[in-house]
């Protein structure tokens, strides 16, 4: 970024050299260019400045939020996640134990009603 800065700095001298030295102005009319490039160019360099300092600081921003995200919050995710499927599991259990008592009553009861129909017949 520097040597860019550093290039574009020098390519903007040796230009203005050559239009000063060769432009049909007068004096005063060349200094007025001169310092409105000056100041132009120190208005531009000053924004981009603060534009990297501000890209460096949402840089900086991302970082801390990015680490917050993987060490703190990742895992009390997964905590609170493996948490729920061991009560889910307690659950589950019990729902399948009740379900294997229901089917054990179900057919007991078509026993008892294929007895009661062979008595029957």
């Amino acid at each position: 970024m520097f040597t860019f800065l550093l290039g574009t700095l020098g390519g903007v001298a040796l230009g203005g050299s050559y239009v000063l030295l060769n432009t049909p102005r007068s004096g005063a009319d060349n200094q007025r260019l001169v310092k409105d490039l000056y100041y132009t160019t120190k208005y531009n360099v000053e924004e981009v400045q603060d534009k990297a300092t501000n890209f460096q600081d949402a840089m900086a921003t991302l970082n801390n939020e990015l680490s917050y995200v993987q060490l703190d919050f990742v895992p009390e995710v997964m905590n609170s996640v493996n948490s729920l499927t061991e009560e889910a599991d307690v659950y589950m259990r019990r729902i399948n134990d009740s379900v294997n008592e229901m089917k054990a009553d179900v057919e007991a009861m078509n026993m008892r009603i294929e007895a009661r129909k062979n008595m029957d017949e």
